[in-house]
């Protein structure tokens, strides 16, 4: 396996927020420590009052209007190309239910195998809101506490040589508060393939490695307000709460993840794993060249490339095609996915911790005062994993985003109105097509 490594400006795209994703609608990505301004028109009912455990039922998935969903089409068809992207699928979501999905564009530009809504894609960082949820499933058990110190089940410590007597918790992880940096050994697992060796021989390697001043930040853990610059955002550390999963349940995380959260919501051709996947429906990850690109220097392109640069040779300015690739964390930023798939996830997150398998069945992953407890403030003054626009009117939007080498994905909700959207682009340089796409699902809603 090719370990060799590369500028990080080309592989530490994840969770790129109002930098990238976002920017093209104007919008602002609050956290919840700092300062935003009020949303125009939120709703008065307490977050908590509004995810009141349902009775379980069973009912026929609802549809959106024929006419809204013929126009939300049309728009997509058109934003496909006027973004100029290979393609992309979305989902809404109504009353708690998925009520549209659609894929536009192409899945694979040179066979001119179309985007579906069935079509699977990495989705980066969107990954980390399936990992909080199984944090959070093992919390309600009372096997996991999410403020104990982790190395008590993980076998190994985890302390930032600077802050020795802090424990580092899994509160920490899942707010980005525990000091744990992205090293260079993060970068450099990226590899064409499935990843060889197991997620927990990584993980605990990196904390034992003699570079540790490579993988902590200068602040301790539990840090309410760190610098901006390096950022405390941790892929890593998703990655241990991966492993720390592993060590309570005794199972491997994807595993538990099949178990546990994607076969109760009906979610069949979601995995981690290249192997795990159908790959005849995995959709082709692309990055457009710089007009300035240099096949001489060292890139992600031709670390991650479909073809080596002798095989096909890079056109600046065009779509190159990447590799199904792999890193060290998969529970940071490996789930591959649907739209369908997704929405069924996302869809429970939106009925407060129920939703409905592939039968319409009533099943609830998560109880309501789980969520409510995730979506509050209370965190180190931020929420669980998710983040939130308070820029647009009606209720502010919670939201994950996730980009990598070829990808961008986006999924984000309102609670108590009980509504969502997700994004999910085949390329990692969408330009404005998200701003313009989050309009028109608004819109559609």
């Amino acid at each position: 396996m090719n370990e060799r490594p590369v500028d990080s400006r080309e592989l530490s795209r994840r969770q790129f927020v109002a930098s990238s994703a976002l920017a093209g609608l104007g919008l602002v990505a609050c956290g919840a420590s700092e300062e935003a301004p009020p949303a125009e028109s939120v709703s008065d009912q307490p977050l908590a009052d509004a995810m009141a455990t349902e009775p379980p039922v069973s009912r026929v998935p609802a549809r959106l209007e024929t006419a809204r969903a013929t126009a939300l089409e049309a728009r997509f068809r058109e934003l496909v190309e006027e973004h100029d992207i290979p393609g992309c699928a979305a989902a809404l979501i109504r009353d708690s239910e998925p009520v549209w999905t659609g894929g536009f564009g192409f899945a694979d530009l040179d066979a001119r195998v179309p985007m579906t809504a069935d079509t699977l894609l990495n989705v980066g960082s969107v990954t980390k809101t399936v990992t909080t949820t199984a944090v959070l499933q093992l919390s309600e058990q009372g096997r996991l506490d999410l403020d104990a110190d982790v190395s008590g089940r993980l076998g190994f410590s985890v302390r930032n040589p600077r802050h020795p007597d802090v424990p580092i918790t899994a509160r920490q992880l899942l707010t980005h508060r525990s000091s744990v940096m992205d090293g260079p050994a993060y970068d450099a697992s990226y590899a064409c393939g499935d990843r060889i060796g197991t997620l927990g021989a990584w993980v605990e390697e990196y904390f034992k490695s003699a570079e540790l001043d490579d993988n902590f930040h200068l602040w301790a853990p539990g840090e309410l307000d760190p610098p901006e610059s390096p950022r405390a955002y941790s892929n890593v550390g998703y990655g241990l709460l991966g492993h720390l999963i592993e060590a309570i349940s005794g199972r491997p995380f994807e595993g538990y993840c099949r178990d546990y959260i994607f076969a109760p919501l009906g979610m069949s051709a979601s995995g981690f794993r290249i192997d795990g996947i159908d790959v005849d429906r995995h959709a082709v990850p692309y990055s457009r060249l710089p007009g300035d690109f240099d096949a001489e220097q060292e890139s992600a392109e031709e670390r991650l490339g479909r073809f080596t640069f002798g095989e096909r040779q890079p056109v600046p300015g065009e779509f190159f095609p990447h590799c199904l690739y792999s890193f060290a964390t998969p529970p940071d930023g490996l789930l591959r996915t649907s739209a369908n798939d997704l929405s069924r996830f996302l869809a429970a997150w939106v009925g407060h911790g129920q939703a409905h398998d592939g039968d319409g069945e009533s099943i609830q992953i998560l109880g309501a005062d789980t969520v409510a407890t995730a979506l509050a403030d209370d965190h180190y003054g931020r929420m669980l994993c998710w983040d939130r626009i308070e820029s647009l009117p009606g209720e502010p939007l919670i939201f994950h985003d996730g980009g990598d080498p070829g990808i961008s994905a986006l999924i984000a909700f309102r609670p108590t109105e009980r509504s969502g959207l997700l994004l999910i682009i085949n390329t990692s340089d969408a330009g404005g097509m998200f701003g313009d796409s989050v309009r028109a699902l608004l819109a559609a809603l």
